[in-house]
């Protein structure tokens, strides 16, 4: 048995993913920024106090551009909740564990 790591997945994307996350730090990044602080995320429904998160997609792309400490305010009810995106994602793909 074996296994074989890749790096680029074959998934749908979802709306954030598609337009909204890549597009802004693609721009940033472009813009010469390379540190990032914190970004909202909103959805879901009204009547809920489950919060509305990144999707997993989102969360590494996230990662691979911001460190552990990047917050990632999302909308939980008609109030707001906030974590780190080391905490929304832990133990992540990182390029530090390639020989690149």
């Amino acid at each position: 048995m074996f296994h074989t790591q890749i790096l680029k997945l074959e998934l749908r994307f979802c709306a954030a993913m598609a337009v909204y996350i890549p597009a802004a730090i693609s721009q940033a990044v472009a813009d010469g920024k390379r540190k990032f602080v914190k970004i909202a995320v909103c959805g879901g429904k009204d009547n809920t106090e489950t919060p509305c998160p990144p999707c997993g997609i989102c969360r590494q792309v996230l990662r691979e551009f911001c460190e552990d400490n990047f917050r990632v305010v999302m909308k939980n009810g008609n109030s707001l909740f906030s974590d780190t995106i080391g905490d929304l994602l832990p133990l992540c793909f990182q390029k530090s564990l390639l020989d690149l």
